[in-house]
């Protein structure tokens, strides 16, 4: 039964900091209109016919919010979850993983400021000195391209004006917690104005390592940003930003999770260990080696607005890099039995040239071109010392190996894009939409597989690569055209309902570790078809808005991760088509004088249609260890079936216009599972509570508790080296209860 049931009695309980999706403008005691540009135009939030849900960076800051993957707890169907640099799972309603290789891409598109990020490390990133984050969920492959097959998430950072002023604030909390945050605004000429910010987060592990006595996974993380605006003249503006973001983790360590503690830790070698597999304190790992991750990225962003009589022209100029390391122990023992460890490198370079119509004619369009260039680089080595009596992958192969295989790949992309969208208003009521994207893209790999001993004169065999080393190449080019066409009806001047069908596809893409060269053989794109119809709109006097979408999508040749039936080795193909239904809600308003409230929510309903997959099976003797399962029917991995977030909340006004707030946040997640339909991650509510001062003028405070509860909870987790996976898994568990305070000031105008 869904942990939801008693939510109910507690809305009489719970008090929330000021909305997400709606600002409230304290004059008129109303809502305040939302503006987005998820159709590359600004318009009221109302009027877009796309579920979409809009974070204000007020918002952002004051929930802490500081990575991409803290999104999802405040937004339906997203659920990110990032346990390590470059194998982060993105997905919005059930769309969008992608495996850890160079060669595969997310599903969920990232931009910040309109530039798309390419890698999902980089795609995590820092978020500071926000205007607006806005998830869009669904396919959005007409406007926003390859790649965004589950949806689209633009960060919108803050812009110069022509006024001086800036803040400075600071969070102190236990656990070491120091996290520092500043800007400052100022005209430099006439017609040119600037913006610095800089954030820093500094926290001591929560993690202790029981084998070398050090703790681990902790966070050090440095960002800065530099943007100018120029009026050139009346009709033209240019935008430069700058941005550089730094993260560093020391210890890589995760909790061994079983369902019955006490059970032994057997190892693939077949031996078992001299510890439990779950430890009395899950924050803990007895890993071989302490691991570290971390991820440098910078990039450039040059925007051009020029606006003419009829239509204005843009042209968005983006190049991002990236760097990232990650190291950590595979069998979380002491026994040094299997490690991994990469290095990646990856720059980008996109450019946009889009026309949109600025007249008040019933036609309203956009049209333009896209070009994307990608070089990335990525070395993946595997540490291996098992044994494995009878034959590793059968009698007669070799029953041990003791070395390290590395696969050395290299990626060029090449995407060429033409796209376009037209809203026509057939009436004072009916408006109609029809767009389209036409897209080329060419990916050549290149990779180099070789394995060495790990002792002096050792064996160099590889069950990765039981051929021995080779090379290959290969190069692929896919085109695809993805459509839509909406239909919005007006009921009144605030409430708009819509339905509409939307097409997205996730570029095709390469195995990053095949056992040969024959194996260097691309998957293909995949595509999502989603139907969906909706109700946006404002009500009683605009004090409430309302968001309710309802979907269906059509999913196939899904980029699957499973498993060579001979060496075990992981691959991806195109081995599943699935459908994925789902209610999407968001609710948000003003009680009174100064209650708030805000409620969100989604349920999915979801299931392969086509899929069978090998499964490790120990006990088959005189052949592979896998047995050929038939999924259809069955739940889709790693996808909650609902996630919620509930909030109320409560402003005094003070003398001399202080305020005084008090707010509780309720979030929470389904479990998950994974594609063997073992637990993937636990179900969890988490609270939160929030009392704010705001001096009026420049000074404010706030005390917090986050995960008040302490709810011990872990949002993924892979499978342990135990002959018996289904009862145990590896899980990178929550922060614990944690109590801070923050002091901010505000300066200038």
């Amino acid at each position: 039964m869904m942990r939801l049931a008693w939510i109910v009695p507690a809305l009489g309980l719970l008090i929330f900091s000021p909305p997400s999706v709606a600002q409230v403008d304290d004059t008129s005691k109303a809502l305040e209109e939302i503006v987005v540009s998820a159709q590359r135009r600004e318009q009221s939030l109302v009027d877009v016919p796309i579920a979409i849900t809009a974070l204000s960076g007020d918002f952002l800051e004051q929930q802490q919010v500081f990575t991409a993957e803290q999104l999802s707890l405040y937004t339906p169907s997203l659920h990110i979850f990032a346990e390590a640099v470059n194998t982060e799972f993105y997905t919005i309603r059930g769309v969008g993983r992608a495996n850890e290789d160079l060669g595969s891409d997310s599903g969920v598109a990232m931009f910040i400021n309109d530039v798309y990020v390419a890698r999902q490390g980089a795609a995590n990133l820092v978020l500071f000195d926000v205007e607006r984050a806005e998830i869009l969920r669904g396919p959005q492959g007409s406007l926003w391209g390859k790649n965004a097959t589950g949806g689209a998430i633009n960060v919108v950072t803050r812009k110069p004006d022509d006024k001086v002023g800036g803040y400075l604030g600071v969070d102190l909390a236990e656990y070491g917690t120091l996290n520092l945050r500043a800007a400052a605004n100022a005209p430099i000429s006439e017609r040119v104005n600037g913006r610095l910010a800089f954030v820093s987060r500094e926290r001591d592990g929560m993690y202790t390592n029981l084998t070398t006595g050090e703790s681990g996974n902790n966070i050090n993380s440095q960002a800065f940003r530099g943007t100018l605006t120029f009026d050139v003249s009346d009709s033209t503006e240019v935008l430069f930003t700058a941005d550089w973001a730094r993260s560093e983790q020391y210890g890589v360590l995760k909790s061994v999770i079983a369902d019955v503690p006490g059970t032994p830790y057997i190892l693939k070698d077949f031996f078992t260990v001299t510890f439990p597999m779950q430890e009395s304190d899950l924050r803990s790992s007895r890993s071989g080696i302490h691991g570290a991750q971390g991820v440098d990225q910078h990039g450039v962003n040059l925007t051009i607005n020029h606006q003419m009589e009829s239509m204005d022209f843009t042209s968005i100029s983006g190049y991002r890099t990236e760097e990232s390391h990650h190291s950590e122990d595979n069998d979380r023992a002491a026994e040094r039995s299997g490690d991994l460890w990469s290095t990646q490198e990856s720059s980008s370079f996109s450019q946009e040239f889009r026309l949109t119509s600025n007249t008040d004619a019933a036609l309203s369009w956009t049209a333009g071109l896209y070009w994307f260039h990608e070089n990335g680089d990525r070395d993946q080595s595997r540490y291996s010392n098992f044994f494995g009596p009878g034959g590793l992958v059968g009698p007669g192969s070799p029953e041990t190996q003791d070395s390290t295989t590395t696969f050395l790949q290299a990626l060029t992309t090449d995407s060429y894009a033409i796209f376009g969208q037209a809203d026509y208003r057939l009436s004072d009521r009916w408006t109609a939409t029809l767009g389209g994207r036409y897209t080329e893209e060419t990916k050549d790999y290149d990779i180099s597989a070789f394995a060495v001993a790990n002792q002096p004169g050792g064996s160099d065999y590889s069950l990765f690569i039981p051929d021995g080393a080779y090379t290959a190449s290969d190069k692929k080019t896919w085109s695809e055209f993805t459509p839509k066409v909406s239909f919005q009806f007006a009921l009144t001047d605030e409430v708009n309902t819509y339905a509409s069908y939307s097409e997205g596809f996730k570029s095709g893409g390469y195995n990053g570790s095949p056992d040969n060269a024959a194996g260097v053989v691309p998957f293909n794109p995949e595509q999502a078809e989603t139907i969906e119809v909706g109700l946006k709109g404002r009500f009683f006097d605009n004090t409430m808005s309302a968001n309710l979408a309802y979907f269906m999508t059509d999913f196939t040749d899904m980029q699957l991760q499973g498993f060579d039936p001979v060496t075990g080795s992981p691959i991806t193909n195109n081995a599943a088509a699935s459908e994925i239904s789902g209610i999407e809600i968001e609710l948000s308003g003003l009680i009174g004088e100064g209650f708030r409230y805000n409620i969100g929510g989604s349920w999915l309903d979801h299931q392969f249609t086509r899929y069978a997959i090998e499964v490790f099976d120990p006990t088959i003797q005189g052949g592979p260890p896998f047995r050929l399962v038939n999924k259809r029917g069955d739940r889709i991995g790693i996808i909650p079936e609902y996630n919620y977030h509930i909030g109320l909340g409560y402003e005094w006004h003070l003398a001399n216009n202080g305020l005084l707030s008090f707010g509780v946040d309720l979030s929470g997640t389904d479990e998950t599972i994974t594609v063997f339909n073992t637990l993937w991650s636990n179900a969890y509510d988490v609270v939160d509570v929030r009392l704010a001062w705001d001096s009026g003028k420049n000074w404010n405070a706030a005390l917090w508790v986050r995960n008040l509860t302490d709810e011990e909870y872990y949002r993924g987790g892979g499978p342990v080296p135990d002959v018996n996976d289904t009862i145990s898994r590896v899980g990178l568990l929550s922060d614990p209860r944690i109590f801070g305070v923050s002091l901010g000031i505000n300066f200038g105008d």
